[in-house]
């Protein structure tokens, strides 16, 4: 186990890459068909976005926003923002434009991340790139790579507004790393588990339980092609993981 002031996701994932790097890492379902991504693919392809990022322009402490659902390209792009001592902002997929483009403007930005260019950024002075821009790049970072600290900011996510205006919420890299070790320590499951992974990413109880503990553990994870065929991935999959909410499984039942 890394000490405290090394714990990071980061330092958990190239922990991960170093020790299994030629098994499966992450399922993409496609048209309903799966295909899979080694760990060294997955490390391959982050250094890729790291430089897209840096010709981008981005920087230490610079706050990046990423407005995009469920994606490969998704997991990517967070461990790249993450690896360069950015800041990574998630905003949630569903949002309506207007509320996009306030938080957007909240989160003091350098840049925004999409999977498809939005129609109110037109409206926003600040640089965007689509997932297919950042990983056109060499897969060597152009320069060398910060090493982000346990206390050093992470991420800042906006609460859903059910409760008043929605709110930054500020959290470290200790802070998620820490909850993701200890999900995975309370939780407990076989070291050859495999997660089917369907809720947001941009959440946070997704981003820990299912994408953190999975880089944490070096297991499997495999991301539902859509929210409509849930059912058919799990026939396709066989997870031994799922994590949902209670909705889901009221629409199950």
């Amino acid at each position: 186990m890394t000490t405290p002031k090394d714990l990071t996701i980061p330092s958990l994932f190239a922990t991960t890459v170093a020790r299994v790097g030629e098994q499966p890492a992450v399922g993409i379902i496609c048209d309903g068909e799966l295909s899979w991504k080694n760990w060294r693919q997955v490390d391959a392809d982050v250094r890729r976005v790291i430089a897209g990022l840096q010709a981008a322009g981005v920087k230490t402490t610079d706050r990046v926003v990423q407005f995009a659902p469920n994606s490969y390209e998704w997991i990517l792009t967070d461990l790249a923002i993450l690896s360069l001592g950015a800041v990574h902002v998630p905003l949630h997929a569903s949002l309506p434009s207007a509320q996009a483009a306030e938080q957007l403007q909240l989160a003091d930005a350098t840049l925004l991340v999409v999977a498809n260019q939005p129609s109110f950024l037109k409206s926003e002075n600040v640089i965007c790139v689509t997932h297919s821009d950042s990983l056109r790049h060499s897969s060597n970072p152009q320069s060398p790579v910060p090493n982000p600290q346990f206390t050093d900011l992470a991420t800042i996510l906006f609460t859903s507004g059910t409760t008043g205006h929605p709110r930054g919420v500020m959290l470290s890299h200790g802070n998620l790393a820490t909850n993701a070790i200890a999900t995975t320590e309370a939780v407990g499951s076989p070291h050859e588990e495999t997660r089917l992974c369907f809720l947001p990413l941009s959440h946070i109880y997704a981003r820990t339980c299912d994408l953190y503990t999975w880089i944490a553990r070096g297991t499997r994870i495999v991301l539902a092609e859509n929210r409509d065929t849930i059912l058919r991935d799990c026939q396709l999959v066989q997870p031994t993981v799922l994590n949902g909410v209670p909705y889901f499984y009221h629409k199950v039942a």
